[in-house]
């Protein structure tokens, strides 16, 4: 959340993402059909969204925190055919080395 919005439920990203965890509308709706743009500015849906997407990704690429972290800031069609930038990859890497050293707590399957 810190990555992706800053910690602003209310944020729209110029391409379309919204809330805590930055979660398209269309991605939303695909993953729980009765959500709508609106309802992403409620934190506890958009982080349940954002959280069921993540889930979904991290079983997608079977466990690989890094593939499931690119697929959720690329979208998964692009993190499958490696479609991403140099700039992508350092973001993903400080993601997980942040996450890595949180002191909020050990993030299992990061080491």
């Amino acid at each position: 959340m810190d990555a992706e919005s800053g910690f602003d439920g209310g944020k729209v990203s110029g391409g379309g993402t919204i809330g805590f965890a930055q979660v398209l509308p269309a991605t939303a709706a695909a993953l729980q059909p009765d959500v709508e743009a609106g309802d992403l500015l409620d934190p506890r849906v958009n982080l349940r969204v954002g959280f069921r997407l993540l889930r979904r990704l991290l079983q997608a690429f079977s466990g690989d925190t890094a593939r499931a972290v690119q697929a959720y800031h690329v979208g998964p069609r692009r993190a499958v055919a490696g479609a991403w930038s140099a700039e992508v990859q350092r973001y993903v890497e400080s993601l997980l080395a942040a996450a890595r050293s949180a002191r909020w707590g050990y993030v299992q399957g990061l080491d």
